[in-house]
């Protein structure tokens, strides 16, 4: 099931010591893999996938800075953002859209109890099993939808998805800081990820 975080319509309906976690994956290798994976790319009429990530951005120069619609976006855009409950209209009529930001970070803070990275996922699952006292086998998974294809696409192009995303920027540098701070006080973690694989 996927649905949009809602912290206290799922108290509401879950036991109050209920535990949350999620995942979180760099927002520019996410963006280019949901640009190729919906073919955003046939609303450009461009060949070239580069060419048409920028005519995108151009598209979009509005987004986050007015409006908060962004055209031919299909939740490619600052996406997890979106799946945690942001609130992009109250952002973009924010006066102070950092601490409007960093008041979202503290919110889930206090209601989420992990947030996993999906660039190490193994190491991710082997933090997760530890947090709750689980085994191996609760956590063991099959790989799917795993593309063998990988878009060329220039690093300037990067840092403008970067910018462009800023507020999932925002939540992934938090708590990939915050994934790693964990990982550091884990002994013997890397041994049992090795292990799990």
């Amino acid at each position: 099931m996927h649905a949009d975080y809602n912290y206290e319509f799922l108290m509401s309906k879950l036991p109050k010591n209920t535990k949350f976690f999620t995942f979180t994956r760099n927002p520019v290798s996410r963006y280019i893999s949901a640009f190729n994976f919906f073919e955003l790319q046939k609303h450009y009429d461009d060949k070239d996938f580069d060419h048409a990530i920028n005519l995108h951005l151009s598209d979009n120069q509005r987004y986050l800075v007015s409006t908060d619609k962004c055209n031919h976006c299909s939740r490619t855009v600052n996406s997890v953002a979106h799946d945690l409950g942001f609130d992009f209209k109250g952002y973009v009529k924010s006066e102070d859209k950092k601490t409007f930001l960093d008041e979202f970070l503290r919110k889930l803070g206090k209601e989420i109890d992990l947030f996993l990275i999906s660039e190490y996922y193994d190491l991710s699952l082997v933090l997760l099993a530890r947090r709750y006292c689980w085994t191996f086998d609760d956590i063991s998974y099959l790989k799917s939808l795993e593309s063998s294809s990988r878009p060329t696409v220039r690093e300037s192009t990067k840092k403008r998805l970067k910018e462009f995303q800023h507020v999932d920027s925002v939540i992934y540098d938090f708590y990939n800081k915050t994934f790693w701070d964990l990982v550091d006080k884990e002994e013997g973690i890397l041994e049992e990820v090795q292990r799990f694989k």
